[in-house]
């Protein structure tokens, strides 16, 4: 969540900050495709967490029985 949050700023600032300087701050490498990418990657971060938690979780169900 916190890295939407965090493009959602980035995408902002370059609207509402003049270009030189939304670039600077952005730190700008001529790839338009960044954010998606950024949000892409913290996406496929969640579900292997999720994934992994919901293993873990099954694993120790049935160590239980």
């Amino acid at each position: 969540m916190s890295s939407v949050m965090y493009e959602m700023f980035e995408w902002l600032l370059t609207i509402i900050a003049p270009a030189d300087q939304a670039d600077n701050y952005n730190g700008q490498q001529g790839d338009i495709w960044d954010a998606q990418k950024d949000m892409a990657l913290a996406m496929l971060g969640g579900i292997f967490a999720w994934a992994s938690f919901s293993i873990k979780t099954a694993f120790l169900r049935k160590s239980e029985k």
